[in-house]
């Protein structure tokens, strides 16, 4: 279903109908819909902390690895759900949001890139172009990051001095990088960035033969990610040190990490995250994302 065949009066509909045709779109491809728990135990890490309830638990904000587990029963699945975050409601925020995420065994980078962008153009029809972070750092900074070991480490010691942010974690320097001179290069169009170094995502495993780039990638548009995704790191070995390197090795990838060591969960997989409220608002061209929330009165 197009988005020049939807409703588009009202964002509320539009965003519906967007769910019903992905998951039509997903079925006919194999996947399978599959519910993982809202509740979780785990709070999360210093720069992901989850919604942290009173009485000790957690509210997911994503399904990750609670859906990944589940490759061990189907090679192709995905989950459509609310997800939660500790973030004031604004134009490009909300507490609370709904997710498309999905996993496949049989997916490398490709696969999964080109399965987001065909998700991405039946709803958004502008202009699709491409950039590699690497190249941008290399032409600004001089830093090579596919030779390179130390140039993640580099980068962000000039992102440090400049942002005056010295104490700052690598991922909150990229993300603030990120956000200021990646992000912009996707007005009025659909932006795939690749060729990422490893800290926006540790769990991703690094492109063979480079330095300090991971198989990872994001779709942006009009100035906000609409899509990340990655090939998940299937040496466990490798993904504990570089977590632990991160300050993100958790419980829940503690757990993962158990289980692909014990056989029970396949180790090679590739996937996304769509956010589908970031995709209707700008399908749409809508200001906020809050005009598409349904029963905003009763929310907290």
């Amino acid at each position: 279903m197009e988005a020049k065949n939807m409703n588009i009066e009202n964002p509320i509909l539009y965003k519906s109908r967007m769910i019903f045709s992905i998951r039509r779109m997903l079925s006919d491809l194999r996947f399978v819909e599959i519910q993982t728990p809202v509740l979780r135990k785990y709070p999360g890490d210093r720069d992901r902390p989850r919604l942290f309830l009173e009485d000790g638990r957690s509210l997911r904000e994503s399904s990750a690895y609670a859906l990944r587990v589940n490759l061990a029963i189907t090679d192709r699945l995905y989950e459509i759900g609310p997800m939660f975050r500790p973030d004031i409601a604004s134009n490009r925020h909300l507490p609370e949001f709904t997710m498309l995420d999905l996993y496949a065994t049989d997916f490398d980078l490709a696969a999964a890139k080109n399965l987001a962008l065909q998700i991405v153009s039946t709803f958004y029809h502008g202009e699709v172009r491409t950039v590699s972070f690497a190249d941008v750092v290399l032409a600004t900074f001089a830093i090579d990051l596919r030779e390179d070991e130390q140039g993640e480490q580099k980068l962000c010691r000039l992102l440090a001095q400049h942002y005056s942010m010295q104490d700052a974690s690598v991922l909150r320097l990229l993300d603030r990088y990120i956000t200021d001179h990646i992000e912009p290069l996707s007005k009025d169009c659909c932006l795939v960035v690749t060729d990422f170094s490893p800290a926006p995502e540790v769990r991703a495993r690094l492109t063979p033969g480079l330095a300090c780039v991971s198989e990872r990638f994001e779709i942006q548009i009009n100035g906000e990610e609409v899509v990340h995704g990655y090939v998940d790191e299937p040496n466990v070995n490798a993904l504990s040190v570089r977590a632990a390197s991160y300050d993100a090795l958790g419980y829940e990838d503690r757990t993962i990490i158990e289980l692909i060591r014990n056989g029970r969960v396949p180790s090679g997989s590739a996937g996304f995250g769509i956010g589908i409220e970031r995709l209707a608002k700008a399908c749409l061209g809508l200001p906020s994302l809050r005009d598409l929330m349904p029963s905003w009165e009763f929310a907290e």
